[in-house]
């Protein structure tokens, strides 16, 4: 997956095919506008989602499914159950299964965005 994404505007919900490179963003935006179209361009830096399982939440749905079948008897089940051991090993073996289906996400949120002078490909400090 690629670290970069572009687009005409910073404020759009979705943004433009991501790229390796700066460059290779500000070459593709060339390529999809008319010359003297756009002034600007903004390249994001994504940040990846990286779903996690909680130990804490698995451990509660284990009680509650026990309370629910067996009412009080299962009281104390699993108290000082190592819920950050669980929750590793668990979190190991989604990434595996999700790298496995090829189904990592392909989204995020942006950690950084630059605006870049589309016509010459210099970054601009303050817009």
């Amino acid at each position: 997956m690629s670290k970069y994404y572009w687009n005409f505007n910073q404020d759009e919900e979705f943004w433009h095919n991501s790229e390796d490179t700066i460059e290779n963003c500000i070459e593709e935006a060339k390529q999809n506008c008319e010359e003297g179209e756009h002034e600007f361009l903004y390249i994001g830096v994504i940040e990846y989602h990286i779903p996690v399982i909680s130990g804490e939440d698995i451990i509660d749905n284990l009680r509650d499914q026990a309370y629910d079948e067996c009412g009080e008897r299962c009281d104390g089940w699993l108290d000082g159950a190592d819920e950050e051991n669980l929750e590793t090993k668990l979190n190991e073996v989604l990434q595996e299964w999700l790298k496995e289906t090829k189904q990592q996400p392909s989204f995020g949120k942006f950690s950084e965005i630059y605006c870049y002078e589309l016509n010459t490909g210099k970054k601009v400090e303050q817009q």
